[in-house]
């Protein structure tokens, strides 16, 4: 992804993804260097041009990724995305930490001296660049660690090192949230929305405020771990 200058759309090209509970491994797959990182699943709507303005407003060197937007206990409202120090882990009380999250996040924090596990809603997350390096090597230690988890507290972990700095946006809707199309329209992002409504009118889908967008064929991760 390359942000928008003077006005014009970001380049755009998608590529396919794997591993739906460990999406991590698809973006570390796809961070090669040579361009800006945008990993979405494909029931998000993205304003693209909304986009380009947050990545140029951050100078290109900021992490993004929702700052709610998860499932809480209750079943019912939203849970914020936290970052905890491992002895607060297992008394957290908002959120599930699925799959053993917590207790795998606290086993592979030491290795790359992570200060803290953190978990957020991870449908939609950006990595500049200038983060691609460092975040390869966090996802391959946090491999088996579930998504909600590991990419936020990637990023913390990122910033904490001063590679690039962890940013919050706000995204409509949420983790098990339905949404027509039409309350998505103006959204930075917004979830869940069937995106055949902007294919049938044209729109393509991701390639939302006509941004162009065109599949080709990513390698497949090889990171160790169980499968999604």
């Amino acid at each position: 992804l390359v942000s928008a200058r003077e006005g014009r759309l970001p380049a755009v090209e998608c590529v396919p993804a794997e591993h739906r509970m460990y999406a991590h491994r698809n973006i570390a797959a796809a961070a090669n260097g040579r361009a800006h990182l945008l990993f979405a699943h494909a029931d998000m709507f993205l304003n693209l041009r909304g986009w380009a303005g947050v990545i140029a407003d951050s100078q290109e060197q900021s992490s993004f990724a929702p700052a709610g937007g998860l499932l809480a206990k209750d079943s019912k409202s939203s849970a914020r995305s936290l970052c905890l120090r491992p002895e607060l882990l297992h008394d957290e009380p908002d959120w599930f930490w699925h799959n053993e999250s917590a207790s795998l996040c606290e086993a592979a924090s030491p290795g790359l001296g992570v200060a803290a596990c953190c978990f957020g809603w991870a449908d939609v997350a950006f990595l500049p660049v200038a983060a691609h390096a460092a975040f390869r090597e966090g996802a391959a230690a946090f491999a088996s660690v579930q998504c909600e988890v590991a990419i936020p507290t990637l990023l913390n972990w990122i910033a904490r090192r001063g590679v690039a700095r962890f940013g919050r946006v706000s995204c409509l809707g949420g983790s098990n949230v339905r949404l027509s199309a039409a309350r998505g329209v103006g959204a930075l992002c917004a979830h869940r929305i069937d995106l055949k409504y902007f294919a049938q009118r044209g729109g393509g889908g991701h390639q939302a405020q006509r941004a162009r967008c065109s599949l080709s064929e990513a390698p497949q991760p090889s990171f160790p771990g169980e499968p999604a």
